[in-house]
């Protein structure tokens, strides 16, 4: 069983995108993270209050036997990370960089 989270953007009255999911589909899953990789991420991210905030809100929500992962967003060509729970991704973290 998968988590789903859809979205929708509408602008003004005609112009409606429709229902669409922004979670991580598994196809674009590319590498598990082990601890050192989150422990390095870590560094980066806590130190901007901001992102840092989200990064560690993001976290919160694995559970012991989920996964982190690193994904690559096809549409802006970055990577992300995200929680795998059974091989389906239940929550992502994204920046406006690689990580």
């Amino acid at each position: 069983m998968c988590n789903l989270r859809f979205q929708r953007h509408v602008r003004g009255k005609m112009d409606d995108s429709g229902w669409f999911s922004t979670l991580v589909v598994p196809d674009d899953l590319v590498k598990a993270l082990d601890v050192g990789d989150i422990a390095e991420l870590d560094a980066k991210l806590v130190r901007y209050a901001t992102i840092g905030k989200k990064w560690n809100d993001f976290k919160a929500t694995k559970q012991a036997e989920d996964e982190y992962w690193r994904f690559l967003d096809k549409k802006s060509g970055n990577t992300g990370i995200a929680i795998v729970r059974n091989k389906c991704p239940i929550a992502d973290f994204r920046v406006f960089v690689d990580l």
